[in-house]
């Protein structure tokens, strides 16, 4: 089956595509999410 094995190979390759991007999402949200704390723990600071 020529085309099976082909439709693995594609597959594999948008895997590979796609990885990068999840990662790239979840290191951003991380960031957003820090940020947020160490803006809320700031204005903490500031008030006392």
């Amino acid at each position: 089956m020529f085309f099976a094995t082909q439709l693995d190979t594609v597959t594999h390759a948008i895997q590979l595509a796609v990885a990068p991007v999840f990662l790239l999402t979840a290191v951003a949200a991380m960031i957003g999410t820090i940020a947020g704390r160490l803006a809320r723990i700031i204005d903490r600071a500031r008030l006392l």
